[in-house]
């Protein structure tokens, strides 16, 4: 086989390889990111699922706890200072009881929410990344599918040129060509 055409296979056998190299470099880096993004995904998700878990609730909570006991005592107190009768204070304790109640079931409410606007990002976090998972399984595929179609490039383009294939009887110039090969590369040459 003649220099250039060693040299031209040579170069593109290197320029494949070098693609092949930087695109699996590049799908690594990627493949890395998101699972990082999954990992914050779960996390984030693992740690917001109850709302009453969270700061606010427990602080709306906690005040809410605190001012029923507070109007239960002054409930009482008055209720010695002004003798009312048993009827009056029950009648008070069961409107601090009926406050408390409501600001309980908002925060049910609230939480519902929170949980359910949680779930839709996450499912819709999670088909966002399986969409860049199927994205980066895709490009590995198209990789592997040119590295090969490059392969059986390179290689009928050696065999056509020459390279491979002594078939028995068949001249050959100093480069290893057929009088037809040779024609052919003339041709291609006056083309360019």
């Amino acid at each position: 086989m003649d220099p250039i055409t060693l040299g031209l296979g040579a170069v593109s056998l290197g320029s494949t390889i070098f693609s092949a190299i930087k695109g699996g470099s590049a799908n690594k880096a990627n493949e890395d990111l998101l699972a990082q993004q999954e990992e914050s995904n779960e996390a984030f998700y693992n740690n917001n699922r109850n709302f009453m878990d969270t700061n606010l609730a427990k602080s709306v909570l906690e005040r809410a706890r605190k001012q029923y006991e507070d109007r239960g005592k002054i409930s009482d107190s008055k209720a010695e200072v002004t003798g009312a009768s048993a009827e009056q204070v029950v009648a008070e304790k069961s409107a601090a009881n009926e406050g408390y109640n409501d600001i309980v079931r908002n925060l049910a409410e609230t939480g519902t929410r929170y949980t359910q606007n949680n779930d839709f990002q996450y499912r819709n976090n999670l088909n966002r990344l399986l969409s860049a998972r199927m994205g980066l399984n895709q490009n590995k595929a198209e990789s592997a599918s040119n590295a090969a179609s490059n392969a059986a490039g390179l290689l009928g383009s050696a065999a056509m040129l020459g390279g491979f294939g002594a078939e028995s009887g068949v001249e050959r110039n100093q480069f290893g060509r057929t009088a037809e090969q040779e024609t052919a590369v003339q041709r291609i040459a006056k083309s360019v």
